[in-house]
């Protein structure tokens, strides 16, 4: 069905001019600042780095390569990584782990994934790491699906 629709820039749709979440969200500014919100709220609870660890892991994992493409290399190497390089910490190592159950297969994440982050960032920080997943797997996907249909 897609592929009979008009292509303009890097998506499906003509009235946005790029493919990123951001371009495409634009159409929507009152969800777009809810976005931006929940953004903001992962990086206060969770740090850039981890956020930024998570969010290229979760891309990796689903296949997006433009958000790896634009992330810090180090940092991808780093999420490629994860289970033996030694720039990645034991709560970046807990996180990670969840990341990929949690991406791959929801029905996989363990009680001893849960209870390991659980152990280092307490109930609160828990729901903050798994909010953060569950946004950064709906909007990867959300982009993989724009930026996917123009091939």
């Amino acid at each position: 069905m897609f592929g009979t629709m008009p292509v303009v820039g890097a998506t499906w749709l003509a009235s946005v001019s790029g493919s990123g979440v951001d371009d495409l969200v634009a159409l929507r500014p009152d969800l777009a600042a809810l976005l931006a919100e929940f953004r903001g709220e992962s990086r206060g609870a969770l740090g850039d780095r981890l956020c930024d660890l998570l969010t290229i892991r979760a891309a990796q994992l689903i296949g997006d390569g433009d958000v790896v493409a634009r992330a810090d290399p180090a940092l991808v190497a780093q999420a490629t990584s994860w289970p033996t390089d030694p720039a990645v910490g034991d709560l970046e190592r807990a996180c990670l782990d969840l990341c990929e159950s949690f991406i791959m297969d929801a029905h996989a994440v363990t009680d001893d994934q849960v209870v390991a982050v659980q152990a280092l960032l307490g109930d609160a920080g828990t729901i903050a790491v798994l909010m953060h997943l569950a946004l950064v797997d709906g909007f990867t996907k959300f982009h993989r699906v724009f930026a996917g249909g123009v091939s």
